[in-house]
C-alpha cells in the first residue's frame, strides 16, 4: 500500500502607499498629517501547511508500504512607501514591515502605538514562530516472508520578502523611522517506516 501527498503555495502579499505626501510648506496637499500620526505600512504572510502521508501494506508473503509527501512555499511579501513627486511625508513615526513567518505567529497581531518602532514590531509577530510546514510521512509493511517500508519528506520554503521607502520618497519623522524584513519560516518534518517480515 502507499500514498503521497502534494501540497505548493503561491501567494502575493502587498501593502504600500504611493505618491502620498504633505508639502514643505505645511498645507495638506494629498493627506493631512498631523504632529501624533503614525504611519504602519504591514505585509503579513503566514502561509502554512500541515499533511500526513502514510501507507500499509500487510500481505501472506511480501508486504510492502511506501509514502511520499512533497510541499513547497514560495511566497513573495512586499511593503513599501513611494515617493510623492519630490514632496514631504511628514509623521512622528513610520514603520514598513514586511513579514513572513507562522499563521500562529502573526494571528497574536501587532497593534502600534505612537512609541512603536519597526523593529519592536516585527519582533512582536515574532514571538512565538512555529514551523510553516508540517509533515509526517509513515510507511508500513509486513509480510508473512518478507516486509518492505519506506517513506520521503521533502519540503521547501523559498519565500521573497522585501520592505522599502523609495522612488524619491522623502520621509521625515519626530521620533523613528523604520524598515525590516523578515523571513523566519520553518520546516517540521518526520519520515519513518516500519518492515517486518515473519517466517515459521
Amino acid at each position: 500500500g502507499g500514498s503521497a501527498t502534494l501540497n505548493f503555495i503561491g501567494n502575493v502579499t502587498e501593502a504600500g502607499i504611493t505618491g502620498v505626501a504633505l508639502d514643505n510648506d505645511g498645507s495638506a496637499t494629498d493627506l493631512d498629517l498631523s504632529d501624533g500620526n503614525v504611519t504602519l505600512v504591514e505585509a503579513l504572510d503566514g502561509a502554512r501547511i500541515d499533511s500526513f502521508a502514510g501507507g500499509a501494506g500487510i500481505s501472506a508473503g511480501t508486504g510492502v508500504g511506501a509514502a511520499i509527501a512533497v510541499h513547497r512555499i514560495g511566497n513573495t511579501t512586499r511593503a513599501y512607501l513611494d515617493g510623492g513627486s519630490g514632496r514631504e511625508y511628514r509623521a512622528r513615526d513610520v514603520s514598513v514591515l514586511a513579514d513572513s513567518a507562522n499563521p500562529d505567529a502573526a494571528a497574536s497581531g501587532v497593534t502600534p502605538t505612537a512609541n512603536d518602532d519597526a523593529r519592536a514590531q516585527a519582533e512582536a509577530v515574532s514571538d512565538n514562530f512555529k514551523s510553516n510546514i508540517n509533515t509526517v510521512a509513515i510507511g508500513v509493511g509486513i509480510g508473512g516472508q518478507l516486509g518492505a517500508a519506506g517513506s520521503v519528506a521533502v519540503s521547501l520554503i523559498d519565500n521573497d520578502v522585501a520592505a522599502s521607502i523609495g522612488n524619491g520618497a522623502v520621509v521625515s519623522a519626530q521620533n523613528n523611522v523604520g524598515v525590516v524584513a523578515r523571513n523566519t519560516a520553518g520546516i517540521s518534518a518526520f519520515a519513518g517506516s516500519l518492515g517486518i517480515g515473519i517466517s515459521g
